[in-house]
């Protein structure tokens, strides 16, 4: 197949892995998001977020939503955003070139790469707009490596069902006889947690405190994973709960109702044309009421969960998991603490995610800019945020000049495969960051995964072929073989996105260089750090190539005087330091008495 290189049309590349592919042949092509600026793609991304926050308070901005007087809508607007973006910006890009009529030639790996409706929305706008718009698979075998739009699109977050971790049915024998032996009419309190960061280090500072004699701690069966659930068999004051998902549905007036209430949100759409919406409101009508049933299961099962058990204390982590929100309810209602742990940075958000002062009725925060963020912008009144640490006392790591050829670093890639709303070709960050590395002297360079990533690529390891196509033959570190608060003291040197893993950085006495290209939906560093980042903290994040590149000169060049003032600045950012003498147990302590 001959790659047409005419001046009057538009050449595009669905991966990086395809892009390659068309250079190999002598022909030239653009990313496909490159396509449009960052700005437009920044200004639909807020506007998505938006919309999935405000389409169930219907016309008259009341609450369609609630249920047992929890807003199902407030729960589940993240993980739906995550959803319906991507879809949002494949409808706005293909229409967008349709438009424009311009004649575009878009090569794929596979012709599976899209879904069968896009295809069909493709054909619609050329009758549409009379223009052109040819889709080349180039029948590319699928390493499982770059996601594909069809996988993306697929994804609905909000309709995932509960599933026990593996081993479950060969375990649970051993926790009822457990249960039985140690821990009946015991008289201790249930506490229950659910996706706690660095799991390990509360359980270590739960024995070390001897809570056992005051507590139970249920982690609840579908959300521990299989390794955490073996390691912890027989630690003393740890059980597992579950019960059955219950099967209730809300019946068809509910239904009723709520496509409705999101027919009106879509009809009033303004970042679609009049294809595009046509097409993005079918597929929220065939989204959502499944997306309902599935979250009044989960609320219904948590509220026969505390029930049945007793819990009478939990701690919970996901920022934007509509478990957070069912669980704090229901602990509310029975007029007993939930606390809230975080697990990711928090954002400086309220225009789109105004809600999240109702995650739980305590709030911890590993530094005081976050603390600061929770009062300044979510209104969390200063008694009911607590300072906490969920790592080891900080290393006070010494620091030799090394040559740059002898320096580790390590590359974390963050969880694109979340949906396009995080650049698909993220691909051309990595080979430009990698590109950069070598160019600059570096040699040891460890590349590690985000866990995500292995729920597309469904084995645990990298192949030797894949390494070498997709990575450079870098080496790749597992995460799950490989826990980052033990592995990350190796390093001289991180670089990743904005993520919690500075945490672990700084406990270890590991420098810290965030980079983020085309970070959304903020542009300039300085609303980057007062956003989501920590003010204070050095170095500050790399928005650009440039920025990285001279970084890195300096850093190369100054390797001690880059530490002093990584280590000082850690101070400024108020990042909390337990000393070694405190446990991250006694914020909850405190607030429970």
């Amino acid at each position: 197949m001959t790659i047409p290189l005419e001046q009057n049309i538009l050449i595009l590349a669905a991966n990086w892995e395809t892009m390659a592919h068309i250079k190999q042949r002598g022909g030239q092509a653009l990313l496909w998001e490159d396509h449009l600026s960052s700005d437009l793609w920044r200004e639909l991304h807020a506007a998505v977020k938006t919309f999935c926050h405000t389409w169930y308070k219907g016309t008259n901005n009341q609450d369609q939503s609630l249920y047992d007087g929890v807003s199902l809508g407030q729960a589940m607007s993240y993980l739906m955003y995550q959803d319906i973006e991507s879809w949002v910006r494949v409808f706005y890009f293909f229409e967008d070139l349709a438009k424009k009529k311009i004649h575009t030639y878009f090569y794929v790996p596979r012709h599976d790469y899209f879904p069968d409706i896009l295809y069909d929305y493709i054909k619609k706008l050329e009758s549409a707009y009379n223009t052109q718009i040819t889709i080349i698979p180039l029948g590319l075998q699928d390493h499982r490596i770059e996601f594909s739009v069809r996988y993306v699109l697929s994804l609905n977050r909000n309709k995932a069902i509960l599933k026990k971790t593996r081993y479950f049915k060969w375990l649970k024998h051993f926790w009822s006889l457990k249960h039985l032996l140690f821990q009946k009419n015991s008289g201790r309190e249930k506490w229950l947690l659910l996706n706690i960061r660095n799991t390990q280090e509360y359980l270590i500072a739960f024995a070390n405190k001897k809570l056992y004699d005051k507590a139970i701690l249920c982690f609840d069966a579908h959300y521990i994973g299989a390794r955490a659930l073996v390691k912890n068999l027989f630690k003393r004051g740890v059980n597992v709960v579950w019960d059955t998902v219950p099967e209730k549905k809300p019946g068809p007036a509910v239904d009723t109702q709520i496509i409705y209430v999101m027919d009106s949100a879509c009809d009033g759409l303004a970042f679609l044309g009049d294809c595009g919406r046509a097409y993005f409101k079918d597929i929220c009508r065939a989204y959502i009421p499944g997306a309902i049933h599935m979250q009044i299961r989960k609320y219904e099962y948590f509220k026969i969960l505390i029930e049945k058990n007793d819990i009478q204390l939990t701690v919970t982590a996901g920022h934007d998991s509509p478990e957070s929100y069912y669980v704090s309810h229901l602990m509310r209602t029975k007029k007993r603490k939930s606390f809230f742990l975080p697990h990711g940075l928090v954002y400086k958000d309220k225009a789109t995610f105004p809600d999240r002062e109702n995650l739980a009725d305590h709030i911890f925060s590993y530094s005081q800019a976050e603390a600061e963020r929770w009062q300044s912008v979510y209104h969390v009144k200063p008694e009911r945020l607590a300072h906490t640490w969920c790592f080891r006392q900080r290393v006070q790591k010494t620091h030799h000049v090394k040559r740059t050829d002898e320096l580790k670093i390590m590359l974390l890639l963050d969880n694109f495969q979340v949906s396009l709303a995080s650049k698909i070709n993220i691909w051309a960050s990595f080979y430009e960051v990698y590109k950069l590395l070598i160019d600059a002297g570096f040699r040891h360079i460890v590349v590690r995964l985000h866990p995500t990533f292995y729920n597309y690529h469904t084995n645990r390891t990298i192949t030797p072929v894949e390494r070498q196509a997709f990575f450079h033959s870098a080496p790749i570190q597992n995460p799950f073989i490989n826990p980052l608060q033990t592995s990350i003291g190796r390093f001289d040197l991180v670089i990743g996105p904005l993520t919690t893993c500075v945490y672990e950085a700084i406990f270890s006495g590991v420098l810290f260089i965030p980079y983020i290209p085309d970070f959304f939906p903020e542009k300039e560093t300085k609303q980057i750090v007062s956003a989501q980042w920590l003010p204070g903290l050095f170095p500050s994040p790399c928005v650009n190539a440039k920025d990285l590149t001279q970084m890195l000169d300096e850093f190369k060049n100054n390797q001690t005087e880059f530490y002093k003032e990584f280590t000082a600045s850690i101070d400024r950012a108020g990042v909390h330091d337990s000393q070694g003498t405190n446990s991250p147990w006694d914020p909850i302590i405190q607030g429970h008495e």
